[in-house]
């Protein structure tokens, strides 16, 4: 790079602490990036590039939110160009159509020119011109199901395939509930109106058997055709199919890895760990509904699956229908050994050659592959995506190991009192494999919930579904409503808890023993510096610095790269309509950063790059990664003038902060005197281009750093740094840093 004199900045300027790479050097071919060996991975860029189209003058559909419906019916109507103009002219009762289905409907019912279609998944609505899509987590919030909706994990493993009809309903009491008097929902295909939330209140989702009927289900066609099903089964007409697929025109199933029951000589031991169905339950985040539990194998099913899992030495089984069927697989977070790894080497070497890279849990696995030429990467554990509110538990049990056996409370219940709503100010300890690296005081403190991941063979309906699942959803609950910090040997809590934003001390064992087995196998490998950690120094010392946690523990440094691996679990299962709307619907997505407060001084935290439509190519994405792979708390500023925020929409539904701003170059211009000529003195001369001016304007304007799409930045850029430019070889501004007015 050339130095270039800046006037009033010294000859001899030099950007001590950055290093510029410029991408014509860069010897990773887009395919092969990924977020480990340091590199700054939030996506998984195409070969090609890519460049959504810009938004269209008239689309087919928008979003509804809660704060959309505090407003009149003439708001939103016209909150989206796509509804209909009688709809945006009249002041009569708001009418709403409601399909929460992931599936279209057998028929295309009608839309009358007064009503509003709202959707949940915009496959299911493609038939239509225009409708609204549903951030359903807004819209229910501080009513009775606003917790079955931010734990739908669980709900979904509770009532399957009948998951849909629930959130159906609730979408409609939501509605009502949010919406002035007068107002009035019905599901699309039914001709039934319901305009009185009071019509929902004795409906209750959250109810234990399980049994469609007891939840008191307020639609009534629903339940008649439900009556009709259970008719004819009683007169011999058996059906396999569920009532979703009776209403719908799709036969499309979900399933997630893990284990649907267990025979109770196992259970009875106490030896299964929950972490088998928290790894179930991020699988289950990404899906509509469930139809089928998988048991780490892929054999006989033709449906979507996110085959997450620990697989060990064992194989999943293939036969030609899964070959097929490959497109509708998602093999990432999979850790495997090389054994396991052989014994399905021809499916997940077609997988990775044809679909996606191989998605690897463990630093180790990834590894395994890469000796077998297979295209992988290191993706970390999808259990870092889980968000949830968590239940809220009874107080009946307070003893050792005896908090998850309180009973879950329903959002109403007269036992929900402030008592069982606490803080987050309890320290959670759970299987520590070396407790006397614990202080005492921690240790015997009353503010110190221990717990342990296996589930006891005592434990209530342990060997059901859903006994099982709920263990498992307590422990999480625990985490995300009462711990201020979790200390742990196990990556199963620890990588969940620092997802739901909670500390994690990690505790390693002696001669490098797990609660569940030796770590050389390479099951953690990759995963434990996302926490702080605690080793032994010798047989008898461990660097235990955190004293007795009465005060704040903060987040360890590496929770940013989580953030990172979160943010790549999207960019991959965003391709899948299914799961794009789940996380929309949901309002899983955009992610909260886990490292969002985590805020450095002295370093510089805003950015900017002046771009065409033309550069939009994986370089410039890569670029702008780099940024907030060593800026991940600095915001981005794209000025253009033909990009579109949609663009570069993976940044913020991965919770960055980046926004794309238009320009104009004559008012720039006219508005500040200096040019580029004006800040360039001396005999080097700029190469400038028909608007490498709007670059210095640009920072004139906002102060910050400029990046050319050219340039990656390798380390952190401290705002101690003087203002001053570098250029590339072909005299460009690589990279400029100015004061705001200077």
């Amino acid at each position: 790079a050339k130095m270039i004199d800046i006037k009033n900045i010294r000859k001899n300027f030099i950007f001590g602490v950055i290093l510029l790479l410029l991408l014509r050097q860069l010897s990773i071919a887009p395919s092969q990036f990924t977020t480990d060996n340091g590199n700054a991975g939030y996506t998984y860029p195409s070969q090609n590039g890519h460049h959504p189209s810009p938004p269209p003058t008239s689309s087919s559909s928008s979003s509804l939110t809660s704060s959309s419906l505090t407003s009149s019916s003439t708001t939103i109507a016209t909150s989206a160009s796509t509804t209909s103009s009688t709809a945006s002219s009249t002041s009569a009762a708001t009418k709403f159509v409601v399909w929460m289905l992931p599936f279209p409907p057998k028929d295309k019912p009608q839309i009358y020119e007064n009503e509003t279609l709202l959707c949940g998944y915009s496959n299911a609505c493609k038939d239509h011109q225009h409708y609204l899509n549903i951030n359903l987590r807004e819209l229910s919030e501080e009513t009775f199901f606003q917790n079955y909706v931010r734990d739908h994990i669980y709900h979904k493993v509770r009532h399957m395939d009948e998951f849909p009809l629930h959130i159906q309903a609730i979408a409609m009491a939501a509605l009502l509930h949010k919406k002035k008097a007068g107002s009035c929902v019905r599901m699309l295909g039914d001709t039934e109106e319901y305009c009185d939330y009071q019509l929902f209140n004795e409906y209750d989702p959250y109810d234990e058997s399980n049994n469609f009927n007891t939840t008191k289900y307020p639609l009534r066609s629903v339940v008649q055709l439900i009556e009709e099903k259970r008719f004819e089964m009683s007169n011999g007409h058996n059906s396999s199919s569920s009532i979703v697929e009776d209403i719908t025109s799709s036969s499309d199933k979900f399933a997630f890895c893990g284990q649907d029951t267990r025979d109770f000589d196992f259970m009875q031991t106490g030896q299964f760990n929950s972490g088998e169905d928290i790894q179930s339950f991020a699988g289950a985040l990404w899906l509509p509904f469930v139809n089928e539990i998988k048991f780490k194998s892929f054999a006989n099913f033709t449906g979507y699956f996110i085959a997450n899992s620990y697989m060990g030495d064992e194989s999943f089984e293939t036969d030609e229908q899964e070959f097929e069927n490959m497109n509708k697989v998602q093999m990432l977070s999979i850790y495997s050994r090389k054994n396991s790894t052989e014994g399905m080497l021809p499916y997940i070497k077609q997988y990775s050659e044809t679909m996606e890279p191989f998605g690897s849990r463990s630093s180790v696995t990834n590894q395994i592959l890469r000796d077998m030429k297979i295209r992988s990467y290191f993706s970390a554990c999808l259990t870092l995506t889980l968000d949830l509110e968590g239940g809220t538990l009874g107080s009946k049990y307070r003893s050792f190991n005896k908090h998850v056996f309180n009973e879950i409370l329903k959002p109403d219940c007269a036992q929900t009192t402030a008592e069982s709503l606490p803080e987050r100010n309890k320290i959670v300890v759970v299987d520590v494999q070396d407790r006397s690296v614990i202080p005492e005081s921690i240790m015997n403190s009353p503010d110190t919930i221990h717990l342990t991941a296996n589930i006891p063979g005592h434990y209530p309906n342990h060997t059901t579904r859903v006994g099982r699942h709920s263990y498992s959803y307590k422990l999480l609950s625990i985490y995300a409503r009462q711990a201020k910090v979790i200390i742990t040997s196990r990556i199963h809590v620890g990588l969940p808890a620092t997802g739901l934003g909670v500390p994690v001390i990690f505790v390693h064992g002696q001669n490098d023993r797990l609660p569940g087995g030796k770590q050389k196998v390479g099951r953690v490998e990759g995963l434990l510096d996302i926490f702080h950690e605690v080793k032994s120094t010798d047989a008898t010392n461990f660097n235990w610095t955190f004293g007795n946690l009465t005060e704040t523990i903060p987040l360890s440094d590496g929770v940013h790269k989580a953030d990172r691996y979160r943010a790549s679990f999207w960019h991959r299962l965003k391709k899948t309509h299914y799961y794009a709307d789940t996380a929309r619907l949901f309002g899983i997505i955009p992610f909260q950063r886990i490292g969002r407060n985590k805020v450095r001084p002295g370093i510089q935290d805003t950015f900017h790059f002046v771009l065409a439509l033309s550069d939009l190519t994986w370089q410039t994405q890569r670029a702008i990664e780099h940024v907030f792979f060593h800026h991940p708390n600095s915001k981005i500023i794209v000025h253009s003038n033909d990009i579109y925020q949609s663009d570069l929409e993976v940044f913020v539904e991965s919770g960055y902060d980046l926004s794309v701003q238009e320009y104009d170059a004559k008012a720039l211009r006219s508005h500040n005197a200096k040019s580029v000529g004006d800040v360039v003195e001396g005999d080097d001369v700029l190469d400038v281009g028909v608007d490498d001016d709007i670059i210095f304007l640009v920072l004139q304007n906002y102060g910050g750093v400029y990046v050319s799409k050219s340039t990656l930045v390798a380390k952190e850029i401290s705002k101690d740094v003087e203002e001053g430019m570098v250029v590339d070889t072909n005299g460009r501004p690589a990279m400029a840093i100015f004061n705001k007015d200077s």
